[in-house]
């Protein structure tokens, strides 16, 4: 319905996101599921030409960043990123299925 509007305020189905008193504040589990699915999202959606760069590049980024986690002792945080590339690569026929699925119904480049 081009009239319907929806309200999603930081994902109400898990705790953490941002509190009424501005300041964000996340979970294990949030931090795994964003990464997870923006891994999934990337390989589904995106051009093999530019999952060539992009994947080795976020990769990268995500060990840096569970490198700072591991400096500043937050090893549960850290883990989170190897559990979601983990999840991604038990579950890519899946992923790869809905991938070529997507790709044939593609109309616009990335």
């Amino acid at each position: 319905v081009p009239e319907a509007i929806v309200y999603h305020y930081s994902g109400g189905s898990l705790s953490g996101g941002i509190r009424k008193t501005d300041k964000y504040a996340t979970t294990y589990m949030r931090r795994y599921l964003g990464e997870r699915n923006t891994i999934s999202n990337f390989i589904k959606n995106y051009q093999a030409v530019t999952l060539l760069w992009l994947l080795p590049l976020y990769l990268m980024i995500n060990v840096v960043e569970m490198i700072i986690f591991g400096l500043f002792g937050k090893f549960r945080v850290a883990y989170q990123y190897l559990a979601a590339w983990w999840w991604n690569l038990k579950k890519i026929k899946q992923i790869l299925a809905k991938r070529r699925w997507i790709q044939r119904r593609r109309l616009v480049d990335d």
